[in-house]
């Protein structure tokens, strides 16, 4: 036991002094989207606002370093099917300084029209179904392929003894139908509402389960081979894979410290993009697609859901309680555009004195473009798109016969409620 401790000891030093140097460090990003290359033949990682066509004003690419990105909070990774690689430094030659660094969460803002730009030897990991017998993954050349289905006992084998203990337990679960009710329904709560309503209808429900359970392990093992398959690439790429990941370990403090003294922002968690004025401002968007869509949680259906018949949406635009409603009345009420910018406008400027305390820098921006102009640009052609579908709404809806009835309601209520704010004040 006390061998193991020394060599534990010497093991986590000799990652510490390897990450102590940004020429070590190797960019893996792990998704569900290959790279897409633009009209002059670059090849670039595009953020969830370009991938989702801007119903998301997310502006950044995330990436680890050294290994391959962990479930946590925000997401889980192990079922990606892709893995994109890149040395670190070449990626900043092309994308400049990260937003901030984390061994764990590392990212970019990137301009809508350029997205994070691939230097020319960047790798990528797939899924294939020629790979030879006998092997699990076969580099070729910049692109590695890993098998994803139709796994021998002898590789089942292979894979599962690679998994972690609580993986591993996982599989054999799966593989044994012995599951307990609670872990059942997580796997059920996994294929999401689709699947569900599926399992809620299928004559023999046992049987749903082991097809369930049988998909579950093909999966978990594809992962394995997947992951194999990166760390075999990093090494012939030069790069050691890193183990020291948890948060606010000596590996994520070294690494943050590393950050700082070359001028970057340095972050020892997953938490630093869920800590920063980009959360703060993705947050926003909440209350615009529970006021624009609906939300169960708010109860609230939603205005372009009122597509047909406006008897209920004044009494539930009043009775909500989301922070901007009175932009939506407002311009309803005066036949005015939205101007949804404003609601990240107001975002910004109340996030900005608390981020202020923490970083001087934030005294010296006016206004989220003099902050990020990428994010800037990004929320610019949302609200774009989202405005417009409020006025071709507002064209429908103004057709109506409760349209009339709809202002007059609103009308009233903003009338009351100046008057009510008045007498408080």
């Amino acid at each position: 036991m006390q061998n193991n401790k020394f060599s534990d000891a010497i093991n986590l030093l000799q990652e510490l002094t390897y990450m102590s140097d940004m020429n070590n460090y190797l960019a893996v990003h792990t998704t569900a989207y290959l790279p897409k290359i633009n009209k002059d033949g670059i090849s670039y990682i595009s953020s969830t606002a370009m991938a989702q066509d801007y119903e998301h004003i997310r502006s950044t690419v995330h990436i680890a370093l050294n290994h391959i990105v962990m479930g946590h909070g925000s997401g889980d990774w192990s079922e990606t099917p892709y893995i994109i690689m890149v040395p670190f430094n070449d990626l900043m030659k092309e994308n400049g300084k990260p937003a901030e660094m984390s061994a764990v969460d590392t990212y970019f803002s990137v301009h809508p029209d350029k997205g994070l730009i691939l230097p020319d030897n960047y790798r990528v990991i797939i899924p294939a179904d020629d790979i030879p017998a006998g092997k699990l993954y076969e580099i070729r050349g910049n692109t590695t392929v890993y098998k994803h289905d139709n796994f021998t006992e002898d590789e089942e084998k292979q894979l599962v003894n690679q998994m972690s203990r609580i993986n591993s337990d996982i599989y054999k679960k799966c593989k044994s139908g012995e599951l307990a009710d609670y872990e059942i329904e997580a796997e059920l709560n996994s294929i999401g509402e689709t699947g569900k309503k599926l399992y809620d209808k299928a004559k023999d429900k046992k049987a749903f389960l082991r097809g369930l359970f049988e998909n579950k392990r093909n999966t978990m093992l594809s992962s394995e081979a997947r992951n194999m398959a990166m760390q075999a690439t990093s090494i012939q790429m030069g790069f050691q894979v890193i183990r020291n990941v948890q948060d606010y370990s000596e590996t994520l403090n070294t690494v943050a410290k590393t950050a700082m003294a070359n001028g970057i922002s340095g972050n020892s968690s997953n938490k630093g993009h869920s800590n920063s004025m980009y959360h703060d401002l993705e947050g926003a968007t909440a209350y615009i697609i529970n006021l624009l869509y609906g939300n169960w949680v708010f109860e609230t259906k939603g205005i372009l859901n009122y597509t047909d018949n406006l008897k209920n949406l004044g009494q539930e635009l009043i009775s909500s309680n989301i922070p901007y409603k009175n932009i939506f009345i407002q311009s309803i009420i005066n036949n005015t555009p939205l101007n949804l910018y404003d609601i990240f406008t107001s975002q910004f400027n109340n996030s900005k004195e608390w981020y202020a305390l923490h970083d001087n820098k934030f005294n010296e921006y006016r206004t989220i473009a003099d902050w990020d102009a990428n994010t800037d640009e990004t929320i610019r052609r949302y609200c774009d798109k989202q405005d417009k579908k409020f006025e071709q709404w507002r064209q429908k809806a103004s057709k109506l016969p409760e349209y009339k009835k709809l202002i007059n309601t609103l009308r009233t209520w903003q009338v009351q409620n100046i008057a009510k704010n008045t007498r408080e004040y």
